[in-house]
């Protein structure tokens, strides 16, 4: 069961939840995941009922720590300025350096897991130089293009805007079709979605295609790559697949790869389980490097 956070850095004030590994396992000094969620949601995304990725990685003797974005959840909102997304990588780094130096987990270092904008936020920071141990980073949900059957939507709101997106919508672009997630897995995370802030859509789809070489090529750490092959937010297909992981010209591995019958939320698919076995055990291997690297 998760327990509730506060991280106050300078004036911000950062909520969250964390999950201490189970007592079962005998894990020496196991990772600590730590998630960022995507637009509209909070950290309750990865602790939700039976898809809870912090109770499969507790279970798994892994620590885990779920932050609010800026303006998600009880966290503060960033001020308006001509950028969203770098800056809650500037702000969410901080905060895990605090989290981190607070020696609360008994962890060889931080694995990050992000999901939609939160990758791309988790791709930002894995790209810059941190004060505290960086093994890997997981993510999910995320492109280089934007996807030809759809408009540009991210046009038809004021970038400051905040909006609550109706069921129907993320029904049609975050889950597959019928026969791929149980009974009521839509239903149950609308029940923790939240107002998107605006301008992190059209910075993901309008900077982002831009910027993603120069960022993924900054990253040194191993890297885990999944997306559902029935995400309709993104453009899909094995062309923009492997452009992506091509990106990562200085990770030490690139494992992408799509994951079948699920669409852009993939945890809340029948493939969540198998989905956050993999990203656990990716974390677990990343830890495991560290611990062979240093004994060697």
């Amino acid at each position: 069961m998760s327990e509730e956070i506060q991280i106050d850095v300078g004036d911000y004030k950062i909520t969250g939840r964390k999950t201490a590994a189970s007592r079962a396992v005998d894990r020496d000094r196991p990772p600590l995941i730590i998630a960022l969620h995507g637009g509209g949601f909070t950290s309750a995304y990865f602790d939700c009922g039976g898809y809870s990725l912090f109770d499969r990685a507790s279970a798994a003797g892994c620590p885990s720590l779920g932050i609010d974005r800026p303006g998600y959840g009880a966290s503060s909102r960033l001020p308006e300025g001509d950028r969203a997304v770098p800056r809650n990588a500037e702000l969410l780094q901080a905060v895990i350096s605090q989290a981190w130096h607070k020696r609360e987990y008994d962890a060889s270092g931080v694995v990050l897991i992000g999901h939609s904008i939160g990758s791309g936020i988790a791709l930002y920071i894995a790209s810059q130089a941190t004060d505290w141990p960086l093994l890997g980073v997981s993510f999910s949900g995320l492109a280089v293009s934007a996807p030809s059957h759809i408009p540009p939507f991210w046009n038809d709101r004021g970038p400051h805007e905040w909006i609550h997106t109706p069921s129907e919508f993320r029904m049609g672009l975050m889950f597959g079709p019928p026969g791929t997630h149980p009974p009521g897995a839509p239903e149950l995370s609308d029940s923790v979605s939240k107002p998107v802030w605006w301008r992190e859509i059209v910075e993901m789809y309008t900077l982002w295609p831009e910027e993603f070489s120069d960022v993924c090529s900054r990253v040194r750490v191993p890297v885990h790559y999944r997306q559902g092959d029935h995400d309709a937010l993104w453009a899909n297909g094995q062309h923009e697949l492997d452009r992506f992981a091509r990106a990562f010209t200085h990770a030490p591995s690139v494992d992408a790869g799509f994951v079948s019958n699920s669409g852009h939320c993939i945890d809340f698919h029948l493939a969540g389980k198998a989905f956050h076995e993999e990203q656990i055990a990716f974390a677990i291997d990343c830890s495991a490097r560290l611990e062979s690297g240093a004994a060697q």
